[in-house]
């Protein structure tokens, strides 16, 4: 599920460039989203992921890794006084009452010398603001959560 996430963004700067190309516009103007740190942080774990990790650092320069990846259930209970909790049946885990259930998944993203850089989904929506930032003065999308024409 995380490196879902990284491989899409990962391929932020191609969708961009074939977007300006359709609209012709400089498919070079794409280069811009690369220079940003997020999204270099971001290319650097989804190639590693497909090709082991490089020599030279990647496009950050920091050889970032994912860390360990934790998922937790996260139960949301409602107003004070209310009744709810979780039992376990042949199927699973079930709740009852008043919650909400949620399955939070977080990592690290640590450097080459095993040092926090961050946490991915944070990295993962700086790099998404990098390029709808971007992307907007292009003309070649309406703006977040519109799909490009």
């Amino acid at each position: 599920m995380v490196y879902s996430a990284i491989h899409n963004i990962a391929a932020l700067e191609d969708h961009a460039r074939a977007a300006l190309k359709k609209h012709s516009l400089d498919p070079a103007s794409a280069a811009a989203i690369a220079k940003d740190p997020a999204v270099q942080i971001i290319k650097d774990l989804s190639n590693t992921d497909k090709h082991g990790s490089p020599s030279y650092g990647g496009h950050s320069g920091m050889s970032p890794r994912l860390g360990t990846v934790h998922r937790s259930l996260q139960l949301k209970t409602g107003p004070s006084g209310g009744v709810s909790g979780t039992m376990f049946t042949r199927t699973g885990l079930q709740p009852f009452g008043d919650v909400s259930p949620e399955v939070v998944t977080s990592a690290n993203v640590l450097d080459g010398d095993g040092s926090p850089i961050g946490e991915p989904s944070a990295i993962c929506m700086g790099a998404m603001r990098r390029g709808n930032r971007d992307w907007q003065p292009w003309g070649c999308c309406d703006g977040p959560k519109r799909r490009c024409r």
